[in-house]
């Protein structure tokens, strides 16, 4: 009666739709007619207790009417027929079709109509099979088809679908840029995804790195990062996986290569566990980076990798675990494993899963009715079994929202490959699977007008011996900022510190004191092998110090371009980190990765102290030179004799010697000759004397006297001072201005370094001149190493300077036991010392920090005030309290032979006086006056 009721509505609205059998209408109207017949034979009481039902009849009637509409009106019919053609390898792809099915069932997604999930098995390859399946459910009136996931019979499909007007929906990697016109595929287009690769190598900053690709299709995938890769910014190698499982001789190639730790690898997901293992056997996982293209890391068991030292994958996912969805279909696939599925039959032409089997007319036994389905690679969905999932439901979706828009009746049509009739209602299915949004397993479903997907949003994950972690999220619908990084700096180095925990890490150094000093024993002792140890007691590593093999810090061959000493090493892998007097500079850091620096410095001149030329007897004469001795000496003769003469012209100098006589006969003039020399003599010496000038002129010419020597005896103490503590200097420079204009003192560097490149690169023409010079010189004034540059510089007597950094030249004068190292002039540039790590190292950050942590604590200064204080004797004894410098006999010893010498001078003229005059006095006649002797002496 139901079912009679329900068709009877369904053609009171509409006939066309009610009835899908033409007898349908005619039974209705008999059994109306007999129902309205019986009404005619009733008997009035009966009639009477009919009527008093009705009251209670009419709500249930009107109830029922309703439920009847609602399920009868609309444009889907109830079942919808969906065909699936799979490989036989596509195991996982095959079950996910007919599991969404159920799902969509269970879920009640299209209300009342339920989809019938038709599947055929394929050979690989096999087009003429595939042609046949096809068109063999296609006359069952399929509405969607889906797969197969091989790209040969995928065309063959597409071809068949495009004439016959079937929308044919597809969840595989599709290299070709223009599809078929019923063709939907929810895979990304092939330049989207390549561009978000390149998008992704872009925002790491990878300057160099290795691409090992599959196939032809691989290079399709990696066209962007190819098309970018340029020699002089962005260095692409591009190398291919062999045909065979053996892959170690391609890492062993690579390994060559080893200043390049960037790697990407495009191929086929169910290699990769080969591949890392391989590449875990050469030693290609120690401090690589690799990205892989393929869409299923996810699909990887990370405990394979939980023993690896180090590691390093990321790669993009469509999936996001923690999604409701996903982790509803990995609980219902895991109860597929144990019990399988318990619907599934067969027809003479394919497997079909159908709850209401018993509207079939094809439905047979079973063949295999407890074939195992198999589990999930490390118990996640790969990515095109999980595209299959929203396939389904996307087409769900679709015949829903057409069944809610379209005013008519959808009929599956039976078509036939050999006809030309289609399906006409396939393009309006096709516009709304083009229309439908909706969120998936793999993210947005989305599509443009060409049917291909749109607005990604792709997980960036990152394997590592710890397992997954999600660190960041690539949005394709952002202009500007696509990238959005889940994991903050926090975690970034927390995870990095994590990474070091235990790892042993090879330092490499070079010999110099004080950085590194290897004893007898071989170990080593210095600021370096003290600032590792602080490192490791921090980040919780352990480390092994090795002296570089060639003793050179690291430069580039002109002839091969390959880097030697340190940096060399670190780039071939042959240390973890070189930790000396480093320097940070633009090609080492295109080569290697440095930390924030421990120590800031630059370049400064390293020279041997003037020489000490011994004091001359008479050095209180060198305050002026002779030429300015002749000129004093000139002067006071001439002013000696000037005061003379102007004292005998004036009538004022002359006096009354008797003052008594009021008419003296004779007047006297003490300004003579003798007494003009004494009284300008005294004034020299600031002594004065108890002649004095009486008249105007000869005061005035005293005066200025008086004023000449002021200025000059002033001029002389103060330059005596400086002229009796200098012990004088030969050949010595001042600064570097000094280098170019002289060929007495050569001057140099370390041949392989930042300050050689200083020098050669520079273009302030001070220093390319002087660059200039040094390679013309003869013989070679650079130098291997700086100590060596140091012993240089001591045994060259002032003849020879050397660049250097100027935290090393403190440290050479600190401990000179001969205090003969100078430091000359200032600095000539600014740089610091880092630890260098390989490129891209994920440690950078985990170092740097640990640098600055020991910075702020002021322990990096307590370590160099702990190997700078020196040893040597100018280190301990300084100067007097002061600063002056006592003077020895040495410098003051012409004084008192001057003072001896005036003093001999003078008894000698004694003598010769006293003898002058008693020669005379013996030729003098005697006069006598009154009995009395008169000696007459003038």
């Amino acid at each position: 009666m139901s079912q009679i009721n329900n068709n009877f509505i369904s053609s009171s609205i509409n006939p066309a739709i009610g009835c899908r059998h033409h007898s349908c209408g005619h039974k209705v109207h008999q059994q109306t007619q007999n129902i309205d017949h019986q009404h005619h034979h009733h008997h009035p009481d009966q009639r009477h207790r009919r009527m008093s039902l009705i009251p209670l009849l009419l709500p249930l009637t009107l109830w029922l009417l309703a439920t009847f509409h609602l399920e009868t009106v609309g444009a889907l019919p109830e079942i919808i027929r969906l065909g699936g053609l799979f490989d036989i390898e596509d195991r996982y792809e095959e079950i996910a079709y007919r599991h969404a099915v159920q799902r969509v069932d269970s879920e009640q997604i299209l209300n009342n109509t339920r989809l019938s999930a038709h599947w055929e098995r394929l050979p690989m390859g096999d087009s003429f099979h595939a042609s046949k399946k096809v068109c063999q459910l296609l006359q069952e009136g399929i509405a969607v088809v889906f797969g197969p996931q091989s790209p040969q019979t995928a065309n063959l499909v597409q071809s068949v679908c495009d004439a016959l007007e079937v929308p044919h929906v597809e969840t595989n990697w599709d290299f070709r840029s223009n599809r078929g016109n019923y063709m939907i595929n929810l895979f990304p287009h092939p330049s989207n995804l390549s561009r978000v690769f390149a998008d992704v190598v872009t925002a790491w900053g990878w300057d160099k790195y290795i691409v090992i690709y599959e196939n032809h299709e691989s290079l399709i995938r990696l066209q962007e990062i190819l098309k970018e890769s340029n020699p002089s910014s962005r260095q692409a190698f591009v190398k291919q996986l062999p045909p065979d499982d053996d892959y170690r001789p391609l890492f062993k190639e690579v390994r060559s290569q080893a200043e390049i730790t960037s790697i990407i690898i495009d191929c086929d997901s169910s290699k990769l566990p080969k591949i890392f293992e391989h590449a875990r056997e050469t030693g290609m996982m120690k401090d690589r980076r690799y990205f892989l293209t393929s869409l299923d890391i996810l699909t990887l068991d990370p405990e394979e990798f939980s023993q690896t030292d180090s590691i390093n994958v990321t790669a993009l996912s469509l999936i996001d675990p923690d999604r409701i969805k996903v982790k509803s279909i990995i609980e219902q696939w895991d109860d597929l494993v144990v019990n399988g599925f318990r619907n599934r039959s067969h027809s003479p032409n394919f497997y079909f899963d159908d709850s209401y089997s018993g509207r079939n007319r094809y439905r047979q036994p079973a063949p295999s009715p407890t074939e195992p389905v198999p589990n999930l690679a490390n118990n996640m969905l790969k990515t095109e079994t999980a595209l299959m999932y929203d396939a389904v439901e996307l087409v769900a979706r679709a015949l829903f929202a057409l069944n809610e828009s379209y005013p008519h009746m959808i009929h599956m049509k039976s078509l036939n490959c050999k006809t030309q009739d289609t399906w006409q209602q396939g393009h309006l299915l096709l516009d709304v699977l083009r229309k439908v949004q909706f969120e998936g397993i793999t993210g947005n479903i989305q599509f443009d007008p060409n049917g291909f997907r749109t607005n990604l949003t792709m997980d960036i994950i990152e394997l590592s011996k710890n397992g997954f972690s999600r660190i960041g999220i690539y949005n394709t619908s952002e202009k500007e900022e696509k990238f959005t990084w889940t994991r903050t700096a926090t975690e970034t180095l927390r995870q990095q510190e994590e990474d070091l925990k235990d790892k042993i890490l090879y330092v490499t150094t070079i010999i110099g004191a004080p950085y590194s000093i290897k004893g007898e024993d071989g170990n080593f002792t210095g600021y370096v092998p003290d600032l590792i140890e602080k490192l490791a007691s921090v980040l919780k590593f352990r480390y092994e110090i090795r002296e570089v093999a060639d003793g050179k810090y690291g430069g580039p061959d002109p002839i091969t371009k390959r880097w030697n000493g340190m940096i060399g090493e670190v780039m071939s892998g042959a240390a973890d980190m070189a930790v000396a007097d480093l320097s940070i500079n633009f090609d080492r850091e295109s080569a290697v990765d440095f930390t924030m620096p421990f120590m800031n410095l630059g370049i400064s001149i390293l020279y041997k102290n003037p020489a000490k030329t011994p004091p001359s007897l008479f050095s209180f004469l060198e305050p002026f030179n002779p030429e300015v001795w002749i000129y004093m000496a000139t002067a006071y003769l001439g002013v000696s004799l000037v005061l003379f003469i102007l004292a005998r012209i004036t009538p004022v100098q002359w006096q009354n010697p008797h003052p008594c006589k009021d008419d003296p006969d004779e007047l006297e003039n003490d300004l003579g000759v003798t007494n003009a020399l004494w009284h300008n003599w005294g004034s020299l010496m600031q002594q004065g004397s108890d002649i004095a000038p009486k008249a105007l002129s000869t005061r005035t010419v005293a005066g200025m006297w008086w004023f000449f020597t002021l200025i000059m005896i002033s001029s002389y103490t103060a330059n005596l001072a400086a002229f009796l503590a200098n012990e004088g200097m030969e050949g010595a420079i001042k600064d570097i201005k000094d280098l170019p204009g002289q060929h007495k003192v050569k001057y140099g560097c370390v041949k392989s370094g930042t300050t050689r490149r200083f020098f050669e690169f520079s273009n302030f023409p001070l220093y390319k001149e002087i660059w200039t010079n040094m390679v013309n010189m003869k013989p070679d004034p650079l130098e291997d190493r700086t100590p060596d540059g140091v012993e240089r510089v001591k045994k060259s007597n002032g003849t020879y300077a050397f660049f250097m950094e100027s935290t090393s030249i403190e440290y050479a004068m600190a401990n000179d036991e001969e205090c003969r190292l100078t430091q000359v002039g200032g600095l000539l540039d600014s740089k610091g010392y880092g630890v260098a790590l390989r490129k891209n190292s994920r440690y950078r950050n985990a170092f740097s920090n640990t640098i600055l942590l020991l910075a702020e604590k002021g322990e990096l200064e307590t370590l160099k005030k702990k190997w700078w204080k020196g040893t040597g004797h100018c280190a301990t004894v300084g100067p007097p309290p002061g600063g002056a410098t006592p003077l020895s006999m040495a410098h003051v010893g012409g004084v008192f032979v001057v003072l001896l010498g005036g003093c001999a001078m003078a008894c000698v003229m004694s003598i010769i006086e006293f003898m002058w005059k008693s020669r005379k006095f013996a030729k003098n006649v005697e006069k006598h006056d009154g009995g009395r002797t008169v000696v007459t002496i003038d």
